[in-house]
Formats: structure tokens, C-alpha cells, sequence
């Protein structure tokens, strides 16, 4: 029953993902710019467990139960794309839902230790219903203060994308089509 909006989901982050490298990768190109022999394009991966402790109430029903035990990890996957000029950086949490200021102290972290551009950082939660939300208490007045787990968040999303920088390595794009 929820198959089509986890495709569709799927899709659309896929075709975000072959975009931005489609631009990164013959971007010179297409607007004409010499190309130099020395640029290679790089791509990096990386995930951090961003599980959080027992006990935080698991948003998904019409009740929220405490976390009691821990079916699966839950991870920020982080991928960099690197033309030479250009260094992008994406995240995915596995996570009902996180602030903006959550993300936005993390872009600083990640800009501050890797130069990357707050503006070509791309972060987003999967919405999952097992697992806590890491949204301000009150969503209306966001405070300034993080939560533990906020704070925690913030330090494994900068962390995932430094080792993902660590780990670029020359890479190709590609991408198909299967019907069924």
C-alpha cells in the first residue's frame, strides 16, 4: 500500500542525485568552458548511526510507546560530488522529522571543516514512523537550545560528510532503465 510514495520518493531523490552529477560532471561543457585534463570527478560515501538512546517516544501511530529495543540502526548517508570546481554534499536520515536548525549548525560544522558551501548542501529525513523525531518540542518557536539528541545529530551528520570528503575517489556516472 505504500510502495508507490517509497517509488516515488525513491525516484525523485534518485533523479535530484543524477542531476546534480549530470551538472557536475559536463558542466563546463555544456556552457562551453574549456575543460582541463586535470579535473576528474570524485564521489565519496559515508554513513553515521545516528540511532538514539531507549527510552525516546516512537512517533507512528495514534500512540507514541518508548523505544524499548533497536530493530535496525538508523544511519545519516552522506554522499560528496567533487568536478574539481564544484563540491556538493547530500544527507539522508533515517528520521521522522528534523528541524532546521539542526541541519543549519551542521552545514556551519561542514562548511567550517571542509569548505563546502552552506548553498550546496542538500539534507533531508526519510520521515520513517519507527523511529523518534528529532524536531523541536515546539515546532511553531523552534528553540536556539538543541536537545541532547539534536546536539548528537548535528556532530554524526557534520561527521558522515567530513568521511565522505575522506573518502573521494574518481568516480563515472551512469544510470538506466528497467521495465518490468
Amino acid at each position: 500500500m505504500n510502495k508507490p510514495k517509497v517509488e516515488v520518493r525513491r525516484f525523485l531523490f534518485l533523479s535530484i542525485i543524477i542531476y546534480a552529477s549530470s551538472l557536475l560532471a559536463l558542466g563546463d561543457s555544456v556552457l562551453g568552458r574549456e575543460t582541463g585534463a586535470e579535473r576528474v570527478f570524485r564521489a565519496g560515501a559515508a554513513a553515521s548511526n545516528i540511532t538514539p538512546p531507549l527510552g525516546g517516544p516512537i512517533i507512528g501511530g495514534w500512540n507514541s510507546p518508548p523505544a524499548t529495543h533497536v530493530h535496525d540502526e538508523l544511519y545519516a548517508k552522506c554522499l560528496v560530488l567533487d568536478d574539481g570546481t564544484t563540491r556538493l554534499a547530500f544527507v539522508i536520515c533515517d528520521n521522522l522529522g528534523i528541524g532546521r536548525e539542526v541541519y543549519d549548525r551542521a552545514r556551519q560544522i561542514i562548511h567550517d571543516k571542509t569548505g563546502i558551501p552552506p548553498d550546496n548542501m542538500m539534507m533531508a529525513a526519510t520521515h520513517t514512523h519507527s523511529s523518534v523525531s528529532a524536531r523541536s518540542p515546539n515546532r511553531l518557536r523552534p528553540s536556539h537550545e538543541l536537545t541532547d539528541y539534536q546536539q548528537f545529530l548535528v556532530t554524526r551528520i557534520a561527521d558522515g560528510v567530513r568521511r565522505a570528503v575522506n573518502n573521494l575517489e574518481p568516480a563515472r556516472i551512469g544510470w538506466g532503465v528497467g521495465i518490468e
